[in-house]
């Protein structure tokens, strides 16, 4: 939490926005860690696990609480799963927080490592996660074809793009501390919802972005000192920098049609400032230029300036 005390200790920081988006997870233990900084009271109940043949496991906030956060919003996607998911489920669950974003993936299944003798390892699965409401993160895995293809089923219904297409169902209905409805069936559900941007998914961008760290790492080593007084907020790329780009990913063997190329050029004159900004001012530089334009960001940015953002959310 080091990074933490320096935001508030030095910058002042009042709100906080936790990105989980394409976090696949991690250890119980570091996710109940980082909820115990973000809740005063001792004895919240964060996640708990139970199976048909474990007991219930309650993991409770620890009161160990060193900072003074004000308001918290939670960015998730389709891509945060397990760990990312309990802290996102019990942000929203105790209404510490609001939740922005898609439908997080719904991986919530605890499973035990048994070593063998060949030095080969069994997992073996023995529990769920159950967020604070008693929500399960885990979808339904029954049809296992259907578990593999979700997140592409989600794309071909429209759910990425779409709260409307978003699959709810009114058996799995919980209450937050609040009384606000949230719902089961595996994944978190936001409270704000952002679609995707598939310029991300243009296959234009994808040939065009995989040059760009090495392109900025040969130029900025020909020309040190080009961008070195420029501030992050007036890093951008001019026409003739964006031209020699261009130049080198043909060089490389990738060649854009101008109707592709016009739709994906602002994303990647973004990737480019980020990169340059990156290598002056590290990955602070990166954000900083990355985030402008980032949709879930500045939807996170505006419910933190409301005096209640679960009340300024209900709005949207």
């Amino acid at each position: 939490m080091l990074c933490l005390e320096r935001l508030v200790e030095k910058e002042g920081m009042e709100n906080l926005v936790i990105d989980v988006r394409r976090n696949p997870g991690g250890y119980l233990q570091q996710a109940t860690n980082i909820l115990s900084q973000l809740f005063k009271e001792r004895g919240k109940l964060l996640v708990y696990t139970e199976g048909r043949t474990v007991k219930r496991t309650d993991y409770k906030s620890s009161g160990r609480n060193f900072f003074d956060i004000n308001n918290i919003a939670v960015l998730i996607d389709e891509g945060s799963a397990s760990a990312s998911e309990i802290v996102a489920g019990a942000i929203q669950d105790l209404d510490r927080g609001i939740v922005v974003g898609r439908r997080s993936f719904g991986k919530g299944l605890v499973q035990e490592q048994y070593g063998l003798q060949d030095g080969s390892a069994l997992r073996l699965t023995v529990a769920r996660y159950y967020t604070a409401s008693g929500r399960s993160i885990q979808k339904d895995y029954e049809d296992l074809e259907a578990y593999d293809k979700d997140i592409i089923d989600r794309f071909n219904r429209g759910e990425l793009s779409s709260i409307d297409s978003t699959q709810v169902a009114d058996s799995l209905k919980y209450y937050t501390r609040k009384g606000r409805i949230v719902y089961g069936g595996g994944g978190i559900i936001p409270d704000i919802f952002v679609p995707i941007d598939t310029t991300y998914l243009e296959e234009a961008y994808g040939k065009l972005s995989q040059h760009v760290p090495i392109f900025i790492y040969r130029y900025l080593e020909q020309n040190p000192k080009e961008f070195e007084e420029v501030t992050v907020e007036d890093m951008e790329p001019s026409d003739a920098l964006f031209n020699e780009f261009l130049a080198y990913a043909k060089e490389e063997g990738t060649t854009i049609n101008p109707t592709d190329l016009a739709e994906v050029r602002p994303l990647v004159e973004r990737s480019i400032a980020a990169r340059i900004a990156k290598h002056y001012h590290g990955e602070e530089g990166f954000y900083a230029i990355w985030n402008q334009q980032d949709e879930a960001i500045q939807v996170a940015l505006e419910s933190l300036k409301q005096k209640d953002p679960l009340k300024w959310q209900a709005r949207q």
